[in-house]
């Protein structure tokens, strides 16, 4: 934001929207970025071939816990892109990482597998007299303390032993082991067999024995196999399009339990990857959505999206709680559609070219020491002019702007930006201001304070081409969020819907194409919408939100802003052909 001198002085170049913006606050951004990924639970038990629903957040430097888009993977296993896992036949322990999509920041899981840890014979030791007889048996015990049944094969070191454990002493007296070895396997336990010479002498005749014991219980039946994963859903279809809504068409599937199940929509503007696209948040596809009947046709609308553009949508069938215990099925085919045009006329607002040799067409912010037009064919994007942009050690590139009072609802602005190989830092690209339509300097000196709907809002594309952020929006908006002190209201990077595709980094060395589009919500309806496009891809997209609560205010300056918050040594950037129109082309 700019605060504007008296009509007796130049205007002053006091970027209260950049250095102080950029400062290090609450929530996550540029300053804040996720330093910690945390995957739940962080240990558990499996069978082989049993599988689970792994979730995963992340947790900011100051200790904010924020949702985050990862990569899934697992040393022993197969694990899903949205976190489903099953074990494998084997009997080694595995762990499942998740690893932040954009860095190398990750957290993970130990899953140990169920397993047979040792065999038991019984009886553990018998005393028969040469030639008797005694039954034996063997049971395993697992890693858990579970018993369970075993195959096993029994051997004596004297006397004589059928498969099933009927052992027969021999004719010699002395001690002698009977084994139980697992098979297939290496576990094996011992029982301690003494052979006496000779018999004892007959006892006294004893009562009549009481009945005898009834057999050990058999050892409790494996647990039941778990209930199998969701239905796909095959024919997922674009059934109708209109300039700001999509509506689906698909069969519902099975749960896996015998139940209809429920579903998380998601859709992307260009194409779609399953783990960085947006779930539906509008409409009635919103996720997730509630089954009805195993086989029925079920149709839904996607709302909230731009005209005249291509979408694709996919979705994933689950049973339980969405985000919490959920269990889901294969994704879907993805499926396209592209939104009608609005109809509305395209007129141009102001074009740029630089070719004039001067800056004359900028009524606000012109300085010769930062801005100069270059002559160099060779090297501009088109014709043979250009602008150079100087960054001072220490200081920003300051700005360049241009009024079209009273203003519009809908602006688009198009321009090229080349960013040299030995660049460092940030740096803010295009913006949109919003003055009341009485006083074209409302929206400028701002920084700092939170907009009412009827006084100023700010809508600006950010950049960081080197680091890990890449290219983003930033705004001043109504319900945007206040600082801790409740009053003071910094620019915001987003509300938690926007939605981003990456790559979002700007490279170095070469022209790039920005495009910005920016349609204002009607008054009391939240439905303002901006997005924009990196070399013709839609890279960003945020709606659902309000830049105003009156008409008093629109969209009524556009503006090169080259605040950085300090370069950290004295840099160039360079701009050519821009044009703005009150729609995207």
């Amino acid at each position: 934001m700019y605060i504007r001198r008296t009509q007796s002085s130049v205007l002053m170049t006091v970027v209260l929207l950049a250095a102080c913006d950029l400062r290090s606050r609450s929530g996550t951004g540029v300053d804040n970025p996720v330093a910690q990924v945390f995957v739940s639970p962080d240990t558990l038990t499996l069978d082989p071939q049993q599988s689970f629903q792994f979730r995963v957040f992340g947790r900011t430097r100051s200790g904010d816990s924020v949702p985050v888009s990862v990569r899934w993977a697992a040393s022993g296993g197969s694990i899903s892109a949205v976190g489903a896992y099953t074990a494998d036949t084997s009997t080694t322990d595995a762990v499942v990482t998740a690893t932040l999509s954009n860095s190398t920041v990750s957290g993970s899981s130990q899953v140990k597998k169920r397993r047979i840890v040792r065999v038991v014979i019984n009886p553990n030791s018998a005393t028969l007299a040469v030639g008797g007889f005694q039954q034996f048996a063997a049971y395993a015990v697992k890693n858990t303390g579970d018993s369970a049944s075993v195959a096993v094969t029994y051997s004596a070191t004297g006397g004589t032993i059928s498969s099933a454990g009927g052992y027969t002493a021999g004719q010699t007296a002395g001690v002698y082991g009977v084994i139980a070895k697992q098979n297939g396997g290496s576990l094996a336990d011992t029982s301690a067999v003494t052979v006496s010479a000779v018999a004892p002498p007959p006892p006294p005749p004893p009562p009549p024995p009481p009945p005898p014991p009834p057999p050990p219980p058999p050892p409790p039946p494996p647990p039941p196999p778990p209930p199998a994963n969701p239905g796909t859903v095959t024919n997922l279809s674009v059934a109708g399009v209109t300039p700001n809504s999509a509506t689906l068409s698909f069969t519902e599937v099975n749960n896996g339990a015998g139940q209809p199940a429920s579903y998380d929509i998601r859709y992307a503007a260009g194409t779609l990857s399953w783990a960085s696209a947006s779930s539906v948040s509008l409409g009635t596809c919103s996720s997730p959505i509630a089954g009805t009947t195993i086989g029925a046709t079920r149709t839904c609308t996607v709302l909230g999206l731009a005209s005249s553009t291509t979408y694709q949508f996919q979705l994933v069938a689950f049973r339980g709680t969405w985000n919490v215990d959920a269990v889901f099925g294969a994704l879907s085919s993805v499926v396209s559609g592209t939104t009608t045009a609005t109809g509305a006329p395209v007129d141009t607002v102001f074009a740029e070219d630089f070719e004039s040799g001067n800056l004359s067409a900028w009524q606000d912010g012109v300085d010769p020491t930062r801005h100069r037009v270059v002559t160099d064919q060779s090297f501009a994007q088109s014709g043979s002019h250009y602008l150079d942009v100087t960054y001072p050690a220490g200081a920003d590139g300051g700005w360049l702007t241009r009024f079209f009072m009273p203003g519009y609802d809908s602006l688009y602005v198009s321009y090229y930006v080349r960013f040299p190989t030995t660049w460092q830092g940030t740096t803010k690209l295009i913006a949109f201001y919003g003055s009341r339509t009485d006083n074209q300097w409302s929206a400028f000196g701002q920084a700092g304070k939170c907009p009412t709907g009827t006084d100023f809002f700010a809508a600006m594309v950010v950049s960081d081409p080197v680091g890990p952020i890449g290219t983003r929006f930033y705004a001043y908006y109504p319900a945007m969020a206040r600082e801790p002190d409740g009053v003071t209201c910094w620019g915001r990077y987003g509300d938690g819907t926007e939605s981003y595709v990456p790559p979002l980094g700007l490279s170095l060395g070469g022209w790039h194409h920005v495009e910005y589009w920016v349609q204002l919500n009607v008054p009391g309806q939240a439905n303002a919408r901006q997005t924009f496009w990196i070399d013709g891809v839609q890279r960003g997209a945020w709606s659902g939100f309000s830049f105003r609560t009156s008409s008093i205010l629109m969209l009524n300056s556009v503006q090169l802003t080259f605040s950085s918050g300090g370069a950290p040594l004295t840099e160039h950037l360079y701009v050519d052909h821009l044009v703005v129109t009150t729609g995207r082309p």
